[in-house]
């Protein structure tokens, strides 16, 4: 019983955020879309201000870091952490950040998780949804290894 709950509740979570994601602007989705994955990236489990706060320099999102929370607090149901990580294991190996700057295989695996994004959260034409993944990566990969920036 309880796992057809969860399954339902899974499912009922997942038809409410293409709901409110109809009400969504363009601007609005890129700020889930790279917030919700740098938290995954980054392996934060909740919002952490001065992380947001390089983040948000970096990728310049928001005008407020506080526009931030409500993505991090959401980012668990929109991405599959299991998932995202072996896409970057396929391409990058053991190395989740690319951290051998191998730039073909960092695109390739930019290209792959747009293609895994949810079609209610895209925002643009999928280079420029690259293109800021890139940045992305970047931006994670010197917050959580600041030797290798």
């Amino acid at each position: 019983m309880k796992v057809w709950y969860m399954k339902g509740s899974h499912l009922l979570t997942k038809m409410m955020l293409k709901v409110v994601s109809a009400c969504l602007t363009t601007h609005a989705k890129r700020i889930f879309f790279l917030t919700t994955l740098f938290m995954q990236l980054t392996k934060l489990q909740s919002y952490q201000e001065a992380e947001m706060v390089r983040f948000n320099q970096s990728l310049k999102v928001v005008r407020s870091e506080k526009a931030l929370q409500l993505p991090s607090a959401i980012h668990n149901l929109i991405w599959n952490q299991e998932s995202l990580k072996k896409t970057l294991d396929d391409i990058c190996g053991d190395d989740m950040y690319c951290e051998h700057r191998n730039t073909v295989a960092t695109v390739m695996a930019c290209r792959q998780i747009v293609s895994q994004t949810p079609n209610w959260l895209r925002y643009g034409r999928q280079d420029d949804m690259v293109k800021d993944l890139l940045r992305l990566v970047k931006t994670s990969r010197e917050i959580v290894h600041p030797q290798l920036a």
